[in-house]
């Protein structure tokens, strides 16, 4: 029984991690395409990108995998913003 739950949780997660990443593919897009980031500011990202680094060092100290790929492409997605914000503004 304990398997079992586990085993749930795990796909629970992992549902969740790729529903996660599949959300920031419009936002990625049209950032790729527009060349624009008005809509972040380096306040905004400065607390999403440290938000997201306590989920990532809270992940590991649980052992929660699911949870530190879905924070990890966060990050990414973060990061790649900050990266055309300073290239194109």
């Amino acid at each position: 029984m304990y398997n079992l739950i586990n085993e749930n949780l795990y796909l629970i997660g992992l549902s969740a991690t790729i529903i996660g990443a599949l959300r920031f593919i419009p936002l990625v897009l049209e950032i790729y395409r527009s060349k624009r980031t008005n809509n972040f500011t380096f306040w905004t990202l400065t607390f999403a990108i440290t938000s997201t680094l306590l989920w990532i060092t809270y992940s590991y100290f649980r052992s929660s995998i699911s949870l530190a790929i879905s924070a990890s492409i966060a990050l990414s997605v973060y990061m790649y913003i900050v990266y055309m914000k300073v290239k194109y503004n």
